[in-house]
């Protein structure tokens, strides 16, 4: 696949945990007696168990260093009046009758690891890296066994990239995946919202200093884990 020596260490450790746990779902299913699911490898997005530990979300690369994750409520779930309440940015939306939209300011945990430019999120890597990184998953991953396929969500900017260069881009790399979906990542007044707001270092601040205090939910980790009072999303202490 010509990948670099740096990188090879990665991409085969990739291929060795594919192999562990291809020959541990083998060993187990004939234990129970049942045939050997042919979606062993299969990566699912698994947004909210992702989104429980600070995670990426199945096998993405983070979104972008600092965001605003918008999550959707009814109009008149009493949480609403909570977090704005509480100084989380809230928004009632008009193209989707009866929901409330509240932001919650996000650091990914893998931004927080002094990685520095070794980093590189779905926001700063090109279109043909993206798909570079698919194509490496699918070969390391997936391998010979197949495995189903990999769920991946691209990123771009349509402000960067013209339509006739997304077309072109398309139209040469689609071919070369199993399966990829395809979602612009912008400021736009083209759509009420996006589920993942990029904010600068600044705005996140400035998001976290208004959060007065924190909120606890059961379903979600996303409320929990913050500190001097305010409730970003950074994950640097240990789960109540």
């Amino acid at each position: 696949m010509g990948i670099t020596a740096e990188a090879a260490p990665f991409w085969e450790m990739i291929a060795r945990f594919a192999d562990a746990v291809q020959d541990e779902v083998i060993r187990y299913s004939a234990e129970l007696g049942v045939v050997v699911p042919h979606t062993v490898r299969t990566m699912k997005p698994a947004g909210t168990t992702s989104k429980l530990f600070g995670l990426t979300e199945g096998a993405h690369l983070p979104s972008m260093r600092k965001l605003l994750r918008w999550v959707q409520f009814r109009n008149d779930d009493p949480l609403v009046a909570e977090y704005e309440a509480k100084g989380y940015p809230v928004r009632k939306l008009k193209s989707y009758a009866g929901t409330t939209i509240v932001g919650f300011p996000t650091a990914p945990i893998i931004t927080t690891l002094g990685l520095g430019d070794k980093l590189v999120t779905a926001a700063e890597a090109t279109v043909e890296e993206q798909f570079r990184y698919l194509r490496l998953l699918e070969h390391f991953w997936l391998g010979e066994v197949g495995g189903n396929q990999i769920s991946y969500t691209l990123k771009y900017d349509p402000e960067v990239i013209g339509f006739e260069e997304f077309e072109r881009l398309m139209f040469e790399n689609v071919k070369t995946v199993r399966a990829v979906s395809v979602m612009p990542q912008i400021k736009s007044v083209s759509y009420e919202y996006q589920p993942e707001e990029p904010i600068t270092d600044e705005e996140y601040d400035q998001y976290v200093a208004n959060i007065t205090e924190a909120m606890v939910e059961d379903v979600d980790r996303e409320h929990v884990d913050c500190s001097s009072g305010a409730c970003p999303i950074d994950f640097n202490k240990k789960a109540a």
